[in-house]
């Protein structure tokens, strides 16, 4: 668990010590199936659920403060399911943890964790809790995604539009950190705080005169409140164009814990020729060679050293820059997606 964070996913820990093949279909299993604004696929995961053939589950609910009567259309069709309301959008891992928190206090030894966009098979369950029963050396069990009717799937990745820009538009102001984000989102304005409070002071000691642009809409007041109180900083709030900030600045952070596919400004800044420097879970979808296209930190420690040996050496400063831009440009281009997507649909027609 990452402990910086206001909230963390949580690993339930199971207690393995007197486990025995008859006494697992008496341990009580949690299914927790999380909600925000998709209520419809929320009632086809809820109802596969309940033809479960474990004996001993609870369904649980969690609406994540959503703004589409998904919470009175929920409670109206399962009136005898549990469903609890977190007040606001606390993310993915924040609506977890309340599940999870609510599971523990009300007597679960296990937690599942369905995607609400998933119908489970009957034996589903059952057949996890096998595999529990078989090894007790056994924490946590993962399950099979298949596609419905055998559907044939072509997955392709996000695409990245290059930038076109003129060679008067890059007027990069040296020592100028960018972070860019949607600031109403709970992982964002995590990661802007932690960036903040915990690195910046580390990166002022080298260079006391460094700028931080948060750029993103609807920052909350403990966001703007960095930028009051700091000359040094500025939380624009939206903005038409972030083109600008990503042809301004000299470093771009995403100081990112928590997985959640592949985020795309990472993407936009080195392909605006921005070195970017990104946690490990933050690089995961996007697979960029570390220290070659772009730089790793996952302490504040690192993430203060990292922005250091870049803004003070410009001939590294390039070369991350061009290996960034390049990466993209043969991995995330555009065309190149939609001319892969052309082919993968003619490919599922034959």
């Amino acid at each position: 668990m990452y402990k910086d964070l206001n909230w963390e996913f949580k690993i339930l820990q199971i207690n393995t010590s007197c486990r025995s093949v008859h006494d697992l279909n008496n341990k009580l299993v949690y299914v927790i199936i999380l909600n925000w604004n998709s209520w419809k696929d929320t009632i086809e995961c809820v109802e596969s659920s309940l033809k479960l053939t474990y004996p001993e589950y609870q369904i649980l609910i969690v609406d994540n403060g959503s703004t589409d009567g998904s919470e009175y259309i929920l409670r109206k069709r399962f009136p005898d399911i549990k469903l609890i309301q977190t007040g606001n959008n606390l993310g993915f891992a924040g609506e977890n943890n309340a599940g999870i928190d609510h599971a523990l206090s009300h007597g679960a030894d296990f937690v599942w964790l369905p995607n609400n966009d998933t119908m489970v098979e009957p034996d589903s369950l059952s057949e996890l809790m096998k595999v529990v029963e078989n090894d007790e050396r056994t924490g946590i069990v993962g399950s099979l995604l298949s596609y419905k009717n055998n559907l044939n799937v072509a997955r392709r990745s996000p695409y990245v539009k290059l930038m076109d820009f003129k060679a008067d538009e890059t007027l990069r102001v040296s020592k100028t950190i960018l972070f860019v984000g949607a600031m109403d989102r709970p992982v964002n304005i995590q990661a802007a705080t932690y960036f903040i409070t915990r690195v910046l002071p580390l990166i002022r000691k080298e260079i006391p005169d460094v700028q931080l642009y948060v750029v993103g809409n609807r920052p909350p007041d403990e966001i703007k409140a960095f930028g009051n109180n700091d000359q040094n900083v500025f939380v624009t709030g939206f903005v038409e164009d972030v083109k600008s900030y990503f042809l301004k600045a000299t470093v771009f952070v995403a100081p990112l814990f928590i997985g959640g596919g592949i985020i795309t400004k990472i993407l936009d800044a080195m392909a605006a020729g921005l070195p970017a420097i990104i946690t490990s879970i933050g690089n995961e979808g996007i697979n960029a060679l570390p220290e070659k296209d772009l730089l790793i930190a996952n302490t504040p420690e690192d993430f203060g050293k990292k922005p250091l040996l870049i803004l003070k050496d410009h001939k590294l400063w390039s070369a991350y820059s061009e290996n960034g831009k390049a990466f993209v440009q043969k991995h995330y281009d555009w065309y190149k997606t939609v001319e892969q997507t052309e082919n993968d649909y003619k490919g599922l027609r034959t």
